[in-house]
């Protein structure tokens, strides 16, 4: 959902959009359902890296031969880029990557879901620069930002070889998730209903005709430059 206007407002899924949209509140994206966490008897093992989402939102390199073949040979790590009907099943993932590509682009349209299911499952976690985990998280305390390949990789080798730095990043991780459960957004969205949308709706009956015209018209404005101030961005920060 990109954004529903109503009244003063529009949802958005990406904190840091809601920073600097005007008009804005920030919900968050429902975790994956049926999500099951990394099962304890896996261990320290730490063998299994996965990318869980849509092929077309991970950079190509991190799906290519070659990277598989160094991880294998270098870290006895495999990699495997998992289909929809596995999407919820963490058992036995040990670290996810998700970086959309190796740009410095902050995807300000895209919500943290996949930082959210990692914390909810117990897995470190390795993502891009998005705006969206840096506004929700804390870069190299709840999860890790790779800009490039080689920096994902070392990040691995990391994860692989310091155990009590990755118990430290899933625990820092779970207490992060927590304000992102099924539990806690769905309490999001009754205070929303209960108490913010009342409110708004309050305040747009007491606007006048013109009052409301001029509303419309700024919100119009807003959205236009939202999308186009997006585009920019994004040309400028992969570029």
């Amino acid at each position: 959902m990109r954004g529903y206007n109503f009244s003063e407002n529009a949802l958005v899924h990406n904190k840091a959009r809601a920073r600097w949209l005007p008009r804005s509140l920030f919900m968050p994206h429902w975790p994956q359902p049926y999500l099951i966490p990394r099962d304890p008897d896996h261990g320290d093992r730490f063998e299994n890296v996965c990318f869980l989402g849509d092929p077309g939102q991970i950079t190509p390199e991190f799906t290519s031969p070659l990277w598989n073949e160094r991880l294998e040979k270098e870290l006895q790590l495999h990699f495997q880029s998992r289909h929809a009907d596995q999407w919820h099943n963490y058992s036995d993932v040990d670290a996810v990557i998700a970086i959309r590509e190796v740009s410095s682009a902050r995807y300000f349209h895209k919500p943290a879901t996949k930082l959210y299911n990692a914390w909810l499952a117990g897995v470190p976690f390795i993502g891009g620069l998005d705006s969206a985990y840096a506004a929700d998280g804390r870069p190299g305390v709840d999860y890790l930002v790779a800009s490039s390949v080689e920096e994902a990789f070392q990040h691995l080798r990391r994860l692989k070889e310091d155990e009590s730095f990755r118990h430290q990043l899933v625990l820092r991780g779970t207490e992060s998730g927590k304000a992102f459960t099924r539990e806690a957004t769905l309490q999001q969205w009754k205070n929303f209903v209960l108490e913010t949308l009342p409110n708004l709706v309050e305040q747009w009956q007491k606007k006048s005709v013109f009052q409301r015209h001029f509303f419309m018209l700024t919100q119009r404005l807003f959205c236009f430059l939202d999308r186009r101030l997006y585009q920019f961005a994004n040309f400028l920060l992969s570029d």
